[in-house]
């Protein structure tokens, strides 16, 4: 039983080493970006398809975003009316926002060689700008829970541990005072 825990234990990453592994990821987000191997970067966004010189360019992207154990993934695009009066665009939107997902999951284990475990919370949030009447601004937000980081929480706040936080200031004080 105590070595199932010491594994899961073993397994829980600190909020620095998750933001670390997902900015790492997050440097192959512009577009035309190539890999460490000179190939384009496949996210799964709507303006890899295509031919860039003869085809329409569609401008799409996204961001993230922390707050506490939480990471909100923002896809932005432009649609049609015609596409947005269709009525699987929603889900059209969902699966560019689960192929973001996969694409952070794959780059975090490339680059820490540990899984980036991330639950879904709630439901897709897509919200609709009229430009003119033909063009629409999409904004697409979605919140997943990050599973495999060291968390405690008090009153509904994020926390680290108290153990670790008491370390790092007998640390911190050691060396202001010159011991070690």
């Amino acid at each position: 039983m105590k070595q199932q825990e010491l594994e899961k234990e073993n397994k829980k990453l600190s909020i620095l080493d998750v933001i670390q592994g997902i900015q790492h990821a997050m440097k192959y987000v512009q577009d035309g970006a190539i890999d460490d191997n000179g190939k384009p970067v496949k996210i799964g966004l709507q303006r890899e398809k295509g031919n860039p010189l003869l085809d329409k360019r569609v401008i799409d992207g996204f961001t993230i975003g922390f707050s506490g154990p939480y990471l909100h993934i923002n896809y932005h695009t432009e649609s049609s009316a015609k596409e947005k009066s269709d009525e699987r665009y929603p889900e059209k939107i969902a699966g560019i926002l689960e192929d973001i997902e996969k694409f952070l999951k794959e780059q975090f284990k490339n680059h820490t060689g540990k899984a980036l475990g991330l639950e879904k919370e709630g439901s897709l949030q897509i919200q609709y700008f009229s430009i003119n009447n033909n063009r629409h601004d999409v904004v697409a937000t979605c919140v997943y829970c990050i599973k495999n980081i060291e968390k405690e929480f008090k009153n509904g706040d994020f926390v680290e541990k108290p153990e670790k936080v008491k370390r790092s200031i007998k640390e911190f004080m050691t060396k202001l005072r010159g011991r070690k």
